[in-house]
């Protein structure tokens, strides 16, 4: 097994459309509304990702995994983003930010999303921040112990994602961006 990360390509567009949409619902089922799982469009997802490489507006980082030539994960990071409705404590001036990691069902516990996860941190690093956060669904447990594997811990930010009319309490984790490639998935 051989795995390569690189960063995504136009031609990729049907692969992380659909690397979205079956991650989501593999992680998310019994957690988040499953209307929302439901309504979960490949063709939607598409177009985001066709207006996400063919017009950058920010400092993302995207990159992909490959496990012998087939597209099985991806990561993106960039600065932090403030949530309108999060509590705010500690400080977050010049935190970067890993917005996602999602592992194709088919391809998880294999080492894809630790690649792209260590990869985007890498990433994270060259471009100056030294410390990142994430915000992951408190309920959310599963991946909430394959993150606290990976070095993360929670620093007390809470906020909200709503779907639905439904809100789903979220919490942040934050790590340093080095030292990403010594740790076991």
């Amino acid at each position: 097994m051989t795995i390569v990360v690189r960063p995504p390509v136009v031609e990729d567009i049907d692969r992380l459309a659909v690397v979205n949409v079956e991650a989501w619902r593999h992680a998310y089922t019994g957690i988040v509304v499953q209307q929302r799982l439901d309504e979960m469009d490949l063709d939607e997802y598409r177009s985001r990702w066709q207006l996400n490489l063919t017009d950058p507006t920010d400092d993302r980082t995207c990159l992909v995994a490959e496990i012998d030539g087939v597209l099985a994960a991806y990561g993106i990071a960039g600065g932090y983003r403030p949530q309108d409705e999060a509590d705010e404590t500690p400080d977050t001036a010049g935190l970067g930010e890993l917005y996602a990691i999602y592992a194709h069902p088919e391809f998880q516990g294999i080492g894809a999303g630790k690649a792209v996860h260590d990869a985007v941190l890498a990433r994270l690093s060259e471009n100056g921040y030294a410390e990142a956060a994430l915000w992951i669904l408190r309920d959310n447990i599963r991946t909430r112990a394959w993150y606290a594997r990976q070095g993360w811990r929670g620093d007390g930010g809470t906020s909200a994602w709503v779907a639905l009319d439904i809100a789903h309490p979220e919490i942040r984790l934050r790590r340093s961006t080095s030292g990403s490639r010594n740790r076991r998935a």
